[in-house]
């Protein structure tokens, strides 16, 4: 049997979409896509658990309902767990997560003999339901600033003068807190753990006896400093492989086990009438890419609004960036707040109202990847139709599938269109004259 022409041009069209992963491409405004949105704008986290994305912050809404811990289900949000059961329904303060838990600390509040009494609680979510780890006795939540899983223990940091000051090291549960050699000597902001180290940044000169500015590093049984450490307290943290990435108000510096390398020359905050503070709020990697936002002009010398990218050698934009409202001055939840990288995309959390050339409300994602195909895998129906399936598309999206003869500009014709919600197959006509077909699909 002979195959129509239509075949081989099909296939023809359907490679030249096709993205190499694994090489830095430029990000335009077209590849950033507006999301159900956060109404209420104030995203902290964006964690990911069991490839699973979730939302993190006071009393956030989105699609209609309101929680302190939102997941999201790829078009909408839901409350996990449901919100009978949910025990951070209304105090709750964030710890950050790993690769088996999202941590919260909560409180409940009962009449006693002499006054009020408050109940302590820290919570885990598995991605499947809660857990009441039993170790909010001896912590008030708000004094915790981060919890990680670590050696068979919880890490637990903070600024706190009991049971052990600033960082904690606790048995899963079960409440017998240890040191971590003699500690660190001021308040712990930042804890990640990469392999069998944990790092701690935060408002501290000295972790053991080891003079350690800002930021040190604990092995499991002794304390080493990273270089000359920072001035400053860092702002975020995050790892990539054996690398760590700090950053600052105006910088960002990696850690590669022995030295410190500055990335570029530095964050800008912009001319007169511009942000009244700037700074680097929210970072996420992946391979040798590294993602920051925040509030800033300029990335080094390349203009980036609010949110960049390194790719191991040089700062580029986000096509044109995010906008971010300024409502209260120095007020720091006016800000991108929150990072995340899952499957092909770079979620961003935040006081948001456009991302790249597109209006949205405090959430929107960005693709890495590039334009997928969406007509895949074509068939011949007939000698007079070839047949493809349409997958990748955007459930909800409207979509119209065009034919021509040739793909000179002005000569798409419309065949039909429909409403993407799981993979189709469709059917279409080729050309009468056996000449070549051309198939492509638009989205408004």
């Amino acid at each position: 049997m002979n195959f129509p022409r239509a075949i081989a041009s099909s296939f023809l069209l359907l490679l030249t979409l096709l993205h190499v992963r694994g090489q830095s491409r430029p990000i335009t405004d077209d590849d950033w896509e507006s999301l159900d949105g956060i109404t209420s704008r104030n995203v902290v986290a964006l964690p990911v658990l069991n490839n699973t994305l979730y939302a993190v912050g006071d009393g956030l809404t989105g699609s209609g309902i309101s929680h302190n811990l939102l997941q999201w289900t790829g078009t909408s949000w839901s409350i996990p767990g449901g919100a009978p059961v949910s025990p951070i329904s209304v105090h709750a303060y964030y710890y950050g997560s790993d690769d088996a838990a999202i941590y919260f600390g909560s409180y409940s509040v009962k009449v006693g003999l002499f006054g009020p009494v408050y109940l302590n609680y820290i919570y885990s979510w598995s991605g499947y339901g809660w857990s009441d780890t039993g170790l909010g006795d001896a912590f008030s939540p708000a004094y915790l600033s981060a919890m990680q899983a670590f050696g068979g223990s919880y890490m637990m940091a903070g600024s706190f003068a009991s049971p052990i000051p600033n960082l904690v090291a606790t048995t899963t549960g079960a409440a017998s807190y240890q040191s971590l050699g003699s500690g660190v000597d001021g308040p712990v902001n930042l804890i990640k753990v990469v392999g069998t180290n944990l790092y701690v940044a935060g408002l501290f000169a000295y972790a053991g006896d080891i003079p350690a500015y800002h930021v040190a590093v604990w092995n499991g049984s002794n304390w080493k400093a990273l270089g000359n450490g920072f001035t400053e307290a860092p702002y975020s943290m995050v790892a990539s492989g054996s690398d760590l990435y700090l950053a600052s108000v105006d910088s960002v510096s990696k850690w590669d086990g022995k030295s410190w390398t500055l990335l570029g020359s530095g964050f800008s905050k912009g001319s007169e009438g511009g942000p009244p503070y700037h700074g680097i709020f929210a970072m996420a990697a992946s391979g040798k890419d590294l993602f920051v936002g925040g509030l800033f002009t300029a990335a080094g010398n390349t203009p980036a609004t609010n949110i960049a990218r390194w790719d191991g050698t040089t700062w580029s934009e986000l096509g044109s960036g995010v906008e971010v409202t300024h409502r209260v001055a120095f007020d720091f939840g006016q800000a991108v707040n929150a990072l995340s990288i899952l499957g092909d995309y770079l979620y961003v959390g935040g006081d948001l109202d456009r991302a790249g050339n597109k209006a949205c409300i405090g959430f929107a994602r960005v693709n890495l990847a590039g334009p997928k195909k969406l007509l895949n895998h074509p068939v011949l129906v007939s000698p007079r139709s070839i047949g493809f399936t349409f997958d990748n598309g955007i459930a909800g999206q409207t979509y119209r599938i065009q034919t021509a003869n040739s793909i000179h500009p002005g000569i798409w014709t419309d065949y039909t269109n429909f409403v993407f919600t799981q993979p189709t197959l469709l059917t279409v006509p080729t050309s009468p004259d056996h000449g070549a077909t051309f198939v492509r699909s638009v989205s408004p």
